[in-house]
């Protein structure tokens, strides 16, 4: 087959071939930069995913395949001509490097578009594509160079053009031979490598000072996206919403409530979020809960208020209390998960509502990392204090409850003596008597001092009946009353009475045993 050597054309217009590699350059860069505001604005919350492929050409790739196939051109022009030609070689590596990360890009496109993609995956694919289009404007940079005929190197104008003369070489006819050489191929490979290496040598100063600049921009890209545009919060960071200073302190994962009693079914679990919140401005809010969803992989889970009841030792959960800006409030939220997903990495996402920017309503979200921590250990004997013994309830959601028992009595009858008021405000002092309910229980009497209860309990029986026993031993026997019931009058704090089995009145051991989640607090009141 018999060809023309394409030299003298590309000498010929070689400024114009350059301008429309340029125009080509620039083209795409403006594609992938538009795709790239996409996905920002995306992640952002900013635009939805409708005709999210849209944002990306199929023009594209005809433009790469153009700016290779000159580059191409160039490259062995320059290589005829025993100039510089690392540039171009660079030029094509990356373009064959960028349609890699196009491909990858509107496939993600395609999944943002039908179904839900990682949010992960979504920032990588963000990331992978800003390094792109930042390598892209230095392509641009180096051809808007050569085609205005300046030397890097050199520094001296159109001296690289007027040093392509064009001789009767560069238009002569030649055979265009099919087939391959492999030891041609070997040899030349060998050849550009030691080019390279030497090439590499000569310009380590400028190289370097390139290299530095990409990385040192690409950084600042990373922690601008991390701690600002993108932000996800860990726990213990306070997130300022538009209405609410939202602070959520633990997360943590249980399948039992607070008395131990299992409360997982179908091979599930419950993860807990512990959270403080304000309003920023005056007045009383309300918070949507379904607005406030925990993502597990692929799945997004909205809260349930089912559950509270069994989990009210970590803190109140949230139903529908009102939120203003002159106290700070704890809550609960908690998520009913299958547990395949207890050891995935979980994320907190509140949807705040609709605002409108740039012509178009969407939501603003806010995300949080959580690192929930299993209830589910072990029961632990913590400490066991004696009658006028002090007893906290350290390593415990009630860590700053505690009580001494100064006295205790057994008997099948108590007076105690009431105010009694009636509607109209008169009141007076009535004696009533606190008995069992049934000839099977008797009375056991507690007398406290210097006791501090948790916000949560309401009294110290409140305490022992939640979270207790009542233990004795009879004939070298343990036993567990079968009764245990409050049976304090109302507006009564002197002395707390609670309903036990008969047959501890000849017990030769009493104690009373408080499990808080898996840690254990004793406190004897008779030993013999």
């Amino acid at each position: 087959m018999i060809l023309r050597k394409p030299y003298a054309i590309l000498i010929k217009y070689f400024k114009i071939i350059h301008f429309v590699l340029l125009g080509l350059t620039i083209y795409l860069a403006f594609m992938s930069n538009d795709v790239l505001r996409f996905l920002n604005d995306f992640i952002a919350n900013r635009t939805s995913s409708i005709n999210a492929t849209g944002y990306l050409s199929v023009m594209v790739y005809p433009v790469i395949v153009l700016i290779i196939g000159i580059c191409i051109a160039i490259y062995y022009l320059m290589r005829e001509k025993k100039k510089p030609k690392l540039l171009y070689l660079l030029i094509i590596l990356f373009y064959i490097i960028t349609v890699g990360v196009l491909i990858y890009s509107s496939v993600n496109l395609n999944i943002i578009e039908n179904d839900i993609l990682e949010s992960s995956t979504l920032r990588l694919v963000r990331d992978i594509l800003r390094i792109d289009v930042f390598g892209q404007y230095i392509v641009i940079a180096a051809v808007t160079i050569r085609a205005l005929g300046f030397d890097i190197k050199k520094f001296d104008f159109a001296k690289d053009i007027n040093e392509l003369q064009i001789d009767v070489t560069d238009n002569e006819e030649f055979e265009f031979m099919i087939g391959v050489n492999t030891d041609n191929l070997k040899r030349k490979g060998r050849k550009q490598l030691r080019e390279l290496r030497y090439y590499f040598v000569e310009n380590k100063l400028f190289i370097t000072i390139i290299l530095s600049v990409i990385a040192v921009v690409g950084l600042i890209v990373i922690i601008l996206n991390i701690n600002f545009f993108n932000k996800v919060y860990n726990e213990d960071e306070t997130v300022q919403t538009a209405l609410y200073n939202l602070t959520f302190t633990d997360s943590y994962l249980t399948k039992y409530s607070y008395n131990q009693q299992d409360i997982g079914y179908n091979n599930t679990s419950y993860v807990i979020v512990k959270f403080n919140i304000d309003a920023i401005n005056e007045g009383t809010y309300q918070l949507d809960t379904n607005k406030f969803l925990l993502e597990v992989e692929d799945e997004r889970i909205a809260p349930t208020k089912r559950y509270y009841e069994y989990l009210k030792d970590i803190a109140t959960g949230y139903r529908s209390q009102n939120i203003d800006n002159i106290t700070t409030k704890t809550y609960i939220l908690v998520y009913n998960i299958d547990n395949e997903y207890l050891n995935k990495e979980m994320t907190l996402r509140y949807e705040e509502g609709y605002v409108k920017e740039e012509g178009n309503w969407t939501t603003k979200q806010y995300r949080v990392n959580l690192d929930p921590v299993s209830l589910d250990q072990e029961t632990t004997l913590i400490s066991t204090s004696n009658l006028n013994e002090s007893l906290e309830l350290t390593n415990s959601f009630y860590s700053n409850t505690k009580f001494t028992i100064s006295n205790y009595n057994i008997n099948d009858r108590f007076a105690v003596t009431t105010n009694y008021c009636t509607s109209t405000g008169n009141c007076s002092e009535r004696i009533s008597q606190v008995v069992p309910s049934t000839n099977k229980a008797t009375v056991l009497s507690l007398t406290t001092t210097d006791t501090s209860l948790n916000s949560q309990l309401s009294s110290l029986t409140d305490l022992i009946t939640n979270y207790g026993k009542i233990k004795y031993e009879l004939n070298g026997k343990e036993y567990t009353s079968s009764i245990l019931n409050n049976i304090t009058p109302s507006n009564y704090n002197k002395e707390y009475y609670i309903e036990v089995d008969k047959n501890i009145t000849s017990a030769s051991k009493i104690w009373i045993e408080l499990n808080i989640r898996s840690n254990q607090y004793q406190y004897i009141l008779k030993e013999s």
